[in-house]
């Protein structure tokens, strides 16, 4: 089983991409986002075009988003996160983890604003 909680998915090409569709996931409280072509994720041979789809299909991302993550600069490596960001408060506690958060919920990604 892989777990996936507050983490960013910004992709090129699919913000996920999975072809291995019989491993168990558990994802919840991610921010996936793509904003290069029409479909959101790819599930196997299925092009999802909305988180919605991909919710509905899956039952994953219950808690999830999908927005622009508002990165400080991800063209030189700056994936902090801008004030104003819809990333900011929107995970889960993850007992062990995050329990450190400012706001009033950790944010998705690797950093705290």
């Amino acid at each position: 089983m892989i777990y996936s909680r507050n983490n960013i998915f910004s992709g090129t090409d699919y913000a996920l991409n999975n072809y291995h569709t019989s491993q168990l996931l558990d994802m919840d409280f991610d921010n996936l986002w793509n904003n290069s072509i029409k479909e959101l994720v790819r599930w196997d041979s299925l092009r999802l075009a909305t988180l919605d789809d991909y919710q509905s299909h899956t039952g994953q991302e219950v808690n999830g988003i999908s927005s622009d993550p508002g990165f400080g600069n991800p063209d030189k490596g700056d994936y902090s996160l801008i004030s104003g960001s819809s990333s900011i408060d929107r995970g889960e506690v993850v007992t062990g983890i995050n329990n450190d958060y400012n706001g009033s919920a950790p944010d998705l990604g690797a950093f705290e604003h």
